[in-house]
């Protein structure tokens, strides 16, 4: 479903990355960045050009969007094995993980991975790495509806 274009804030969050990246403040890139800023789980490309009305962008804006806005560092790409991949915002101060159910594909958020940690040992084990500038974690499992469901289908 379409969604209503949003109207141009210069004062808002989307106006402030923007202009904090270089980006002039267009219509499009504000519609895409609203839409990012407001979702819980990634999305594909798909989906953003399907919430988007053609009016405000077509298909290939909408993708030279996402390739911007990715070189730029405001969203990432997220691998959820849905044979596609996701984007999401990249916010500093949000260091969130994925789990997926493999059975259904259900996505839910995790935080606090211990990333910190992890770090500093694999640079104490590493022989050719002097640091890591970033990472991605998501857990691939079967979510309790799915078990539950599995354990009827299983006991008939």
């Amino acid at each position: 479903m379409k969604s209503a274009s949003p109207l141009l804030d210069m004062d808002s969050i989307e106006a402030q990355i923007l202009n904090l990246h270089g980006f002039k403040i267009t219509q499009p890139r504000f519609a895409v960045l609203s839409l990012l800023k407001g979702i819980v789980h990634p999305i594909s490309s798909q989906e953003i050009c399907d919430s988007i009305d053609n009016q405000v962008a077509n298909q290939a804006t909408i993708y030279r969007i996402i390739q911007s806005f990715l070189e730029a560092g405001i969203i990432r790409e997220v691998n959820l094995r849905h044979g596609h991949i996701d984007y999401e915002l990249a916010r500093d101060e949000d260091d969130h993980h994925h789990l997926v159910c493999v059975s259904c594909g259900l996505v839910e958020n995790f935080e606090e991975c211990e990333t910190e940690k992890i770090i500093k040992r694999v640079l104490k084990q590493t022989k050719k790495f002097a640091s890591i500038h970033e990472h991605a974690m998501e857990l691939f499992g079967i979510c309790k509806a799915c078990t539950k469901k599995n354990k009827k289908t299983t006991h008939r």
